[in-house]
Formats: C-alpha cells, structure tokens, sequence
C-alpha cells in the first residue's frame, strides 16, 4: 500500500532533478486555427453555475440608510430599537426625588396616601354604615371651627397639624364660580 506511493515520490523527485541539471529536449509544437470565443458555448454552463454558487451572496450592496434601518429601526415606522430621551424628569427639591412632570415623587405620594388613608379611616367611623350623605370638613390642630360656618357638613378632627404638602384651599369647596381673572399688562398703549 506504502509502496506505489514511495515509488511516485521518487519518480517525481528524479524528473525534479533532471529539470534542474540538463536543458529540456525539443519538443513537437502543432499549429492549428485560433480558437475563438464563443459567448453561447460559455452560456450554456455559466447559469447553472452562477446559481449553484452565488446562492447566498448578496448582488448589492446595501444602501447605509436601509443598513441604519436594519440596525437601529425607525422611529416613523414604531420599530425603533433605541431607548428614548425622557426629558420630563424633574428632581424635588424637598426630598431630592426623581419623578415625571405631571406625577408627585414617591416620598411625597407615599406621606399623601397615609394622610388619605387615616382620614378615610375617620369618615368612615363617623357615617358607619349609613348613607355619606353629608359633605366632611378636616379640622386639624390649630384650626378654628367657625371658618368651616356649613352646618350640614360633619367636621373630622385631627390630632396633627396640618401637613404642608396637605392644602386647605385644595379641601374647601367653591362657592360661587369666579370669573376669569385675567391679568393685563399697563402702560403698552
């Protein structure tokens, strides 16, 4: 089995030697009549072997906006992959908090919904399981009752000051609907 193989390592090192030592014989040469190129001849097997090569080799390149689109997506078309700016993040200045405009920052919301919560706790040993068919003043400490003036209205009281972040005027009820108090410049005319 080894030895075909020594036998054609050994011709082939033997021509090797003589190519370098001795000229080459002379050798026959046939002239015949140029072959031309024939573009049909070369068609028949170039499709089948563009098709079986070229399967998976894209033909253009493609353009950088539809390789940005591909990678990053579209904010028009909804596939955008980025994660956008939030630019309505506030910092509360009392607790240091982060929080979105048009929300109240987490301590705070917190400190509102005990208060609420006691409160409710309040309401609801005063009406028991009856009808709420009363409207409910918050009297905190330091208060007076004669400015609640309603006799209709049942007053809960308080132990505790009135929070800061607890308005009263945000509790009262309008009495009357105000005007438009719009305010205008002077002095432009």
């Amino acid at each position: 089995m080894w030895i075909p193989r020594i036998s054609q390592e050994l011709q082939t090192f033997i021509q090797n030697l003589s190519r370098s030592f001795f000229p080459p014989s002379p050798q026959f040469a046939l002239s015949s009549p140029a072959l031309r190129y024939t573009p049909s001849s070369c068609q028949e097997s170039s499709p089948s072997l563009k098709d079986s090569i070229l399967w998976g080799v894209p033909k253009r390149r493609r353009s950088l906006e539809k390789r940005m689109t591909r990678r990053f997506g579209s904010k028009q078309w909804g596939t955008c992959k980025l994660v956008p700016m939030n630019y309505r993040i506030q910092v509360d200045n009392n607790t240091g908090e982060f929080f979105q405009l048009g929300e109240l920052a987490p301590r705070t919301f917190r400190y509102i919904m005990n208060e609420t919560e006691i409160i409710q706790s309040k309401v609801k040993n005063i009406f028991g399981k009856g009808a709420k068919d009363a409207d409910v003043l918050v009297q905190y400490l330091g208060e007076k009752t004669d400015s609640f003036g309603n006799n209709k209205s049942k007053i809960i009281e308080m132990e505790t000051e009135r929070p800061k972040f607890f308005s009263r005027h945000l509790l009262e009820k309008s009495a009357s609907k105000k005007e438009s108090t719009m305010v205008r410049p002077t002095g432009l005319g």
